[in-house]
Order: structure tokens, then C-alpha cells, then sequence
């Protein structure tokens, strides 16, 4: 799903909601909802390596965008204070 399906799926359900005022319009009876049920997992050593590298990534790429984000915000600042002018986002 790209993003123009989300923003288009957005905008059918503000303008229904508008259109009704904000009151459901259908049934008032509530199904019945099945109590759940725990899920039980068997995973072999091979999965659970896959979950640490992937983990790993996870963390190494997260700390790399902090450190990239803080390096434009620093520039940004620095920009800033030497030319008397805000820098537009």
C-alpha cells in the first residue's frame, strides 16, 4: 500500500464521518468477540539467529541516523548564529 491509498482511505473516512456527524449509523448490536488465544512459537537455532542479526541491524542503523540527525541539527544551530538568520526546515 503506498502512501496516496492511505491519504485516499483517510479522506473516505472524514468525509463519512462528517456526512453522518459523527454518529454511527449502523447496528447497535455488538458481536461477539472469541476470548484469545495464546500463539505458541517453535523456532529453531537458525531463526533465533536471524532475530539477533536483524536486531543488530536494527540498532546499528538507529544509532546511525541519531548521529546523523544530531550532526544537521548542529549545522543548522551553527548556520544560524553565524548568519543572524533561521534556516527554514
Amino acid at each position: 500500500m503506498d502512501a496516496m491509498t492511505s491519504v485516499g482511505l483517510c479522506y473516505y473516512v472524514d468525509c463519512n464521518i462528517r456526512e453522518c456527524g459523527g454518529v454511527w449509523q449502523g447496528d447497535s448490536d455488538a458481536t461477539d468477540v472469541p476470548s484469545y488465544k495464546e500463539l505458541i512459537f517453535t523456532v529453531d537455532e537458525k531463526i533465533l539467529n536471524a532475530i539477533d542479526t536483524a536486531e543488530i541491524s536494527y540498532n546499528t542503523l538507529v544509532g546511525f541516523l541519531f548521529e546523523t540527525s544530531q550532526y544537521f541539527i548542529f549545522i543548522r544551530a551553527y548556520f544560524s548564529r553565524v548568519t543572524n538568520q533561521s534556516v527554514p526546515d
